[in-house]
């Protein structure tokens, strides 16, 4: 049934392009594919899992999915400086320590953090605000 509705998609899509040439044929149409792309996905996440517990101490680890769940943009920024070292041969076992400095490099060089500006507030005054202590008092 949902090879019949990603058809009929394809044949809407194609219709609506008039034949101005673009090919949709490369696109997922049927749930099989889809699946195989989702199966393949979560394959490379389970391979870089795998890598990940064999290169972090065990309290490395439980310490990187404390800040995966708090922060999991920095985390990725760790993971991706661990795998990029492993790969270069420029780190072997990866100790709690090690894990902190990472983070804090991480920290400092804001990999993986979303640029956010402030907001301020400003409250109007009335005329029944204390300004100035320095003022009149009643």
């Amino acid at each position: 049934m949902d090879d019949a509705r990603a058809k009929q998609a394809l044949a809407l899509a194609q219709q609506q392009q008039g034949g101005q040439g673009i090919d949709l044929t490369n696109a997922p149409t049927s749930a099989q594919e889809q699946s195989e792309r989702l199966n393949q996905e979560q394959q490379l996440e389970d391979e870089r899992q795998a890598f990940l517990a064999s290169v972090l101490e065990p309290n490395a680890r439980e310490r990187l999915a404390r800040v995966k769940l708090v922060k999991p943009s920095k985390a990725q920024g760790v993971e991706r400086m661990i795998l990029n070292a492993s790969r270069q041969g420029k780190l072997g076992k990866v100790s709690e320590q090690m894990l902190i400095d990472m983070l804090n490099t991480v920290s400092e060089s804001g990999i993986g953090e979303k640029k956010v500006g402030s907001i301020t507030f400003e409250r109007k005054k009335s005329a029944f605000d204390e300004e100035d202590e320095s003022e009149d008092e009643w």
